[in-house]
């Protein structure tokens, strides 16, 4: 099983956020940013999924972004995936979640080797849309559950149940892989990346 993450750099919940002096984002200056909690729930799942069984091959971790981005692989990296790919180019700049997505997947169509599951959070706490998973799947035409807050695999890795909350009940998927994952907050707890594993991390491979 080779497992793909998507990895956005946020801002930080408890930073103070300004208006840019043009008016069209904001101000970046001494703005603390960090992984998006929601992705770094796909990041534990998939390291733990390593854990359990013996079948995951890869786990690669991909974000968009400019160069700075390469922080959260970094953090990735240090929590257990075993290489980066950063999609770092001024045309990628865009705060639609639909051309983010089109983007991450002209990348992972061009992988050799494919993915069999593709992990991110159920949305991004800064555009707070929820739109990237969704969308990729679409774009990569591939099935996707979203919201996920259970997880179980056959003995075979081939198939899985997932459990998602829905309003006042909870819904059970049952779905072949490849396929898509957005994650929900309760189904795993992220690690904290230790100082060793992060100095480790810098010796892990990285394409830009």
């Amino acid at each position: 099983m080779r497992i793909l993450i998507i990895v956005k750099q946020v801002p930080d919940s408890n930073a103070t956020v300004k208006v840019a002096a043009d008016g069209k984002g904001i101000e970046q200056t001494g703005l603390k940013l960090v992984p998006d909690p929601f992705d770094e729930f796909g990041v534990e799942l998939a390291v733990q999924l390593r854990e359990k069984r013996g079948d995951v091959s890869e786990i690669v971790a991909l974000t968009l972004g400019p160069e700075k981005a390469t922080e959260a692989l970094r953090v990735a990296l240090a929590m257990g995936a075993d290489a980066g790919v950063h999609l770092c180019d001024p045309k990628f700049e865009s705060f639609n979640e639909l051309f983010y997505a089109y983007v991450i997947a002209q990348a992972v169509k061009k992988d050799p080797k494919g993915f069999d599951l593709i992990l991110c959070g159920k949305y991004n706490i800064d555009l707070d849309a929820g739109a990237v998973g969704p969308a990729l799947a679409e774009y990569l035409d591939m099935p996707h559950v979203g919201a996920v807050t259970g997880l179980e695999f056959t003995a075979d890795g081939k198939r899985f149940t997932a459990r998602r909350r829905i309003e006042g009940a909870e819904e059970v998927v049952e779905c072949d892989l490849p396929a898509l994952l957005s994650i929900d907050k309760g189904l795993v707890e992220p690690r904290y990346p230790s100082l060793p594993n992060l100095m480790k991390a810098k010796k892990k491979p990285l394409t830009v």
